[in-house]
């Protein structure tokens, strides 16, 4: 596989996660720093934003999903432990 495809799928990812719960949660679950987690949902925002022509649903997404309080699931690397 190739880095950029797992980066995107990781990426995706993390997008997803930060709907169903935080960019909070996602950070602390990650590892990564709360400006990281939002630059890549902002990132995958736009990607879906210019793929699908819509508006601002998503960036209500990501206020939402931040004042949600449900946990996240497993990192994506210790899920990809489970699945070898």
């Amino acid at each position: 596989m190739k880095d950029g495809n797992i980066q995107g799928r990781y990426e995706e990812y993390i997008y997803q996660q930060v709907q169903l719960s935080s960019i909070e949660q996602v950070s602390r679950a990650e590892g990564l720093t709360f400006e990281r987690i939002q630059g890549i949902f902002k990132h995958q925002y736009a990607q879906k934003k210019t793929m699908d022509g819509q508006g601002s649903s998503g960036l209500e997404s990501m206020k939402s999903a931040s004042a949600k309080g449900i946990k996240t699931s497993l990192r994506l690397s210790e899920t990809l432990k489970l699945g070898s």
